[in-house]
Order: structure tokens, then C-alpha cells, then sequence
């Protein structure tokens, strides 16, 4: 399909049609892929170059791109894989939660995981459906504010692991190099190592292991006088 028929409705859908297309991972990752790679790409024309990158699931993608590791058609290949494939998993459910990380962990229900850590408060977590509705109760009752995602699916959790072994396979090929510029991994919370930026294996698991956007972000914050 064309992206810019769903985003800019060229094709005379209505606005409820394309927002209902735009909810399907297969569609709404790439759809934020471009967005975000050409709202970089303008700030780069209005002479806005980054010291450094990050990017919050996705948005690793974009910053891994833009960074070097990946051509654009390598990147838009990806970003469609991995989106269809996360399309097929069966559907779940992600919560954000507001209490401390080891808080989280000692009442954290076996069928749910931890899929990112935004703040020393901000935490999500995903799986099935039913078990997120049934923790949301839970953390009512303890007066924990809870707030569930707008997603279809439970991205970096153990719902995805059905097609790990479908998603190597498209990936064969895939040509990675060191970074040219700074890029934060969201795996690590580090800078990227040229051994983890050239290995397709990181991009089959980052998908899948929880977003350590907080400790990322931290390193930016080392610099005497960070704009972001």
C-alpha cells in the first residue's frame, strides 16, 4: 500500500477509515518509520545536527538509520518485517504503570513481562490481554495508577517469540556497519558497541527485550548543557 493514502487520506478515505488502518502494526510502524526519519531529515536542512540519538522502540530503528548502521532501504525493509510479523502474533495488550521498578518486580504477575523502564516511576509492561485487565484491577486496589496503551499487540514481550525464527529468516542478508554517529541503544541504555550495531541478531531480539529508554536518556544528561 501506499503510506501517504493513510496519513494524508489521498485516497478520499474518511478520517475514521484511516485512523482504523493506521492502528494496524503492519501499517502504523512504518507510517511512524517515515514520519520520524523525515522530520530528522528537516531538521537536518534547517542545519539541526545531533551529538547523539536515541530512539524509544521503534524509534531505535529511525536512530540506527540515521546514525549509519543501516541504508534507508534496509531500514524501510526492516521496519516493514518486522511490523508484519509483529502483525501475526496473536494480540495482547500494554500497561504503563507508575510505581518503582523493584516495586513492579515483587508483585509483577509470571504471565506478564517488562517491556520498558521510562523513568525511576514510569514503567510498562505487556501480554495477553486478560492477564493485563486482572493487574490493572490488582494495582487499583493498591492505589497504584495505572494506564493502558493504545497498541495491538504486547510489544517487547513473549508473545512475539512465535515468529523470532520467521524474522531471522527474512533478515538473511541484512548488511549492517559500525555507527557513524552516536546512537544510544535501548537494549544496552548504552552507546552502541560496532560489534551489537553489525549483528542482525540485536535487531531480532531488541524487539523483544524491554525499553531501557530511562538509563539512555541518563546519558544525556552527563553533558554540561543538553538540548533536546
Amino acid at each position: 500500500i501506499d503510506l501517504r493514502n493513510c496519513v494524508y487520506r489521498r485516497d478520499g478515505s474518511t478520517h475514521e477509515e484511516a485512523e482504523a488502518q493506521l492502528t494496524q502494526t503492519a501499517v502504523s510502524q512504518p507510517a511512524l518509520f517515515v514520519v520520524e526519519y523525515a522530520l530528522a531529515k528537516q531538521f537536518e536542512s534547517w542545519g539541526l545536527k545531533p551529538s547523539a540519538m536515541l530512539g524509544h522502540s521503534l524509534g531505535e530503528l529511525v536512530a540506527a538509520c540515521l546514525g549509519g548502521i543501516y541504508s534507508l532501504d534496509e531500514g524501510l525493509r526492516l521496519v516493514a518485517i518486522r511490523s508484519r510479523l509483529m502483525q501475526m502474533c496473536e494480540p495482547g495488550s500494554m500497561l504503563a504503570v507508575s510505581m518503582p521498578l523493584e516495586d513492579l518486580k515483587a508483585i509483577l504477575p509470571d504471565e506478564l513481562d517488562l517491556a520498558a523502564v521510562n523513568s525511576n516511576k514510569r514503567n510498562v509492561v505487556a501480554g495477553p490481554s486478560d492477564e493485563i485487565e486482572k493487574f490493572a484491577v490488582l494495582l487499583k486496589s493498591k492505589k497504584v495508577s495505572s494506564q493502558k496503551l493504545a497498541t495491538s499487540h504486547a510489544f517487547h514481550s513473549r508473545m512475539l517469540d512465535p515468529t523470532v525464527d520467521e524474522f531471522r529468516r527474512q533478515l538473511k542478508g541484512f548488511q549492517c556497519s559500525p555507527p557513524n554517529q552516536l546512537v544510544i541503544s535501548g537494549v544496552t541504555g548504552k552507546p552502541f558497541t560496532d560489534e551489537q550495531a553489525t549483528n542482525p541478531e540485536y535487531w531480532i531480539e531488541q524487539r523483544r527485550q524491554p525499553v531501557f529508554f530511562c538509563d539512555a536518556l541518563s546519558l544525556f544528561l552527563t553533558d554540561e548543557n543538553p538540548i533536546f
